[in-house]
């Protein structure tokens, strides 16, 4: 009977440690500007491996998800400031570039909202 309880009392330890464990980001503002960044030398996607290929399109499809999920919610355009999606992925990247590196450990959807809820603010009670 000792021995049962106390394997049950290192389970609840261990389960009662794995809590207080700080959770990471999956992608930080840190590994998006990897996956964003433009090889020295390369003109246009023909002159990117195709890894580099990927990891530009994983880039662009987080940012196009972040969109999906926040638009009109954690920022807002008008009829007159319309962004295409080419402008939005610029601002989010020159503002993850623009931060300290502590900053970009950070999550990377918080990051770029936080970019375009300055660039784009909602206006009339919306966040």
């Amino acid at each position: 009977m000792r021995h049962i309880s106390f394997f049950i009392a290192a389970a609840l330890a261990a389960h009662a440690h794995a809590q207080l464990a700080a959770v990471s980001p999956w992608m930080t503002g840190e590994r998006l500007l990897e996956l964003a960044k433009w090889p020295d030398g390369a003109r246009d996607n023909l002159d990117l491996t195709p890894r580099q290929n990927l990891a530009q399109q994983q880039a662009k499809l987080y940012l196009h998800g972040v969109h999906d999920a926040t638009e009109g919610k954690a920022w807002c355009y008008s009829a007159e400031t319309r962004p295409k999606p080419a402008v939005l992925e610029s601002a989010a990247l020159d503002a993850l570039r623009s931060m300290p590196p502590s900053q970009l450990k950070r999550n990377a959807a918080d990051l770029v909202v936080q970019a375009w809820a300055s660039a784009w603010p909602c206006r009339g009670g919306r966040s």
